[in-house]
């Protein structure tokens, strides 16, 4: 094995008698051992004292501080200690130091593994690995960023350690966040390693308080050190779906709102608080795939010559957009290539089929006309059994139209689905924004409605359903997406596609972080538009035009009379200008699909 960079340790503990032996032999058990660790006792009463003590009677390079008990706690003391025994290890020749908490443990080749990582990188300034507490909660790092490292074992290269002056003592905590923050903002590499993770048995932030009341905190340590407001509200709705459900994210936004509206001081500089928010708002345009700027995707016709077809995504700002996408002819674009085969999809979905029996009736007056591709249909609904009939006689391609709002209408509907249906209805009219908050009281309610349809529509359409969206799109409302309700690799509705700067930025931004959820676990269209408005007319031309190399749903609902005159008077033949009307809802293979998803990102 190569000589690795020499390290130490220094550890804060106070009253850790219950975890830290698990601790002292997971550092005595190391392949690659340090050259000193210095447990700093902060005023322990519990009998930490006696077991490092014990230890330190074994290992001569184990040594132990004990500071007096301090009158007031805070995160600051933690830095206090901490410097209590980075003092003592001036007279050490080392080029690594590790922070390390007092209550977790890890195997027996961990240190050796990271130290590895900052050998092979001389950039490298932090390193460490998830924790997994005992409960199974740890970081999502489809979420966190891969560049945070856990306070709860950080390494750092020595020189990165004294470039940012240690840590920070702030009283109200994220001071091992603060100091990641700074080794960046000095020009140095910051990573998680997934591939090994440290076990935490204290819950993270419990040590004084209960889970509910650390999300609360954590609220305030965000804005203290000057996280944005717009990262904030996804990091407060990320929270609302991890537990405790609803009410951490709750927590956690009322935290940071109330130090705003405290004004609370930020005990850092404002040019880490610049930092800090610069890559938060390009880790957002990151996970949405805008790499910095909304994208903006021109779809040119199609290639004759049989060469790859050209596209210019826009990378810059630009004018305001005056179709459905913008004007490429900006400064500043990428070039991708398609290649000439590469064609879309135009699918004309009409909803609501089995509602009553005129609308099924007009629903398949269309598609016999060759003007709707597919249908969405309405279980437990006046028309739903001879519409089911109907489809399986003519072979129309149905999907599942989820109800969870309009009463059911068949009248062998049972008692308990309408219940249930009432109660989940109920709370989603109630207002606007209920749909996007996880009702964890209501999580069995939505379960059975959902299943129950599902169970339904197997029955009477004699298979499964491959396809589901749902009326008044409540299918995308939280209790159904992060239950899981409907069935992974299935085709679901994504939300609405619309014009940049149509649409308010939050609700833009909650629009795509819910597509690229979709996007993960089933398959979905590239682009989802209503039929209506039919003015201005340049609108339905664009759309059609889309759909040359693009899978773009179209929903319509012939109940409409404005909408059944367009299908069935023959003007939307004459305005898809050469475009087919798809015969069924049929997406890409996956490949082609995720060469799209990859290509518009």
């Amino acid at each position: 094995m190569p000589t690795l960079p020499s390290y130490v340790i220094v550890t804060p503990a106070r009253n850790e008698a219950e975890f830290i032996e698990l601790t002292l032999q997971s550092v005595v058990s190391q392949s690659v051992r340090p050259l000193r660790w210095v447990i700093v006792s902060d005023g322990s009463t519990d009998g930490t004292d006696e077991i490092v003590a014990r230890y330190s009677a074994e290992h001569p390079w184990i040594k132990l501080v004990r500071t007096p008990e301090r009158a007031g706690r805070n995160f600051a003391s933690k830095v206090f200690a901490f410097n209590a025994g980075y003092g003592r290890l001036k007279d050490l020749d080392y080029q690594v130091i590790v922070s390390l908490d007092a209550d977790i443990s890890f195997d027996g080749d961990y240190f050796q593994f990271l130290i590895m990582k900052l050998a092979a990188d001389p950039l490298l300034g932090v390193t460490g690995t998830p924790f997994q507490e005992l409960s199974g909660r740890s970081y999502n790092y489809r979420f966190v960023s891969i560049e945070h490292v856990s306070g709860a074992c950080q390494i750092f290269r020595r020189e990165c350690f004294e470039a940012i002056g240690g840590y920070t003592p702030v009283t109200g905590g994220s001071i091992d966040h603060i100091a990641v923050i700074s080794s960046r903002m000095k020009g140095w590499k910051t990573r998680t390693y997934t591939e090994k993770v440290c076990i935490h048995h204290r819950e993270m932030g419990t040590a004084q308080q209960n889970a509910l009341g650390a999300k609360f905190r954590y609220g305030i340590k965000d804005y203290a050190i000057g996280n944005h407001p717009v990262w904030e509200l996804f990091r407060a709705g990320y929270q609302m779906v991890q537990p405790p459900l609803c009410l951490g994210g709750l927590a956690l936004g009322a935290g940071y709102m109330w130090a705003m509206l405290r004004r609370f001081d930020r005990p850092v500089p404002q040019q880490l608080i610049t930092f800090n928010r610069q890559e938060q708002m390009r880790r957002l345009m990151r996970f949405f795939g805008l790499s910095g700027t909304r994208p903006n995707l021109t779809m040119p016709k199609a290639s004759d010559s049989g060469q790859p077809t050209r596209i210019l995504v826009a990378t810059s700002k630009s004018t305001p957009d005056r179709g459905i996408l913008s004007d490429i002819a900006q400064k500043k674009s990428r070039v991708a290539d398609v290649p000439g085969d590469f064609v879309g999809s135009l699918i004309v979905n009409a909803d609501d089929w089995g509602r009553n029996i005129e609308t099924t009736d007009r629903i398949l007056e269309c598609i016999t006309a060759g003007t709707v591709s597919s249908t969405s249909a309405m279980v437990f609904m006046e028309d739903s059994e001879r519409g089911a009939n109907l489809a399986r006689g003519r072979a129309v391609d149905c999907g599942l139209h989820l109800n969870f709002t309009t009463p059911f209408t068949a009248r062998g509907c049972p008692l308990r689905l309408r219940e249930h249906q009432e109660r989940v209805g109920h709370y989603l009219r109630r207002n606007r924004l209920a749909q996007t908050v996880y009702h964890p009281g209501l999580a069995s309610s939505f379960k059975y409605v959902a299943a129950t349809q599902i169970d339904e529509f197997e029955r009477i359409f004699g298979g499964a359903s491959r396809r589901f969206d749902g009326h008044h799109h409540m299918h995308l409302c939280a209790n159904v997406l992060f239950g899981r309700l409907l069935p992974a690799g299935t085709i679901v509705r994504k939300n609405f596609s619309f014009r940049p700067h149509e649409k308010g930025r939050i609700n833009w931004l909650y629009r795509q972080a819910i597509d690229r959820v979709l996007a993960k676990r089933y398959r979905i269209t590239d682009f989802f538009f209503s039929l209506p408005p039919l003015e201005p007319q340049s609108r339905i031309d664009e759309i059609f035009s889309l759909a040359r190399r693009s899978f773009v749903e179209l929903e319509t609902h012939p109940a409409n009379p404005e909408e059944y005159r367009f299908l069935t008077g023959g003007e939307i033949l004459r305005r898809t200008s050469g475009v087919q009307i798809a015969r069924e809802f049929a997406l890409a293979p996956k490949a082609k699909a995720l060469y799209m998803e990859n290509l518009v990102g």
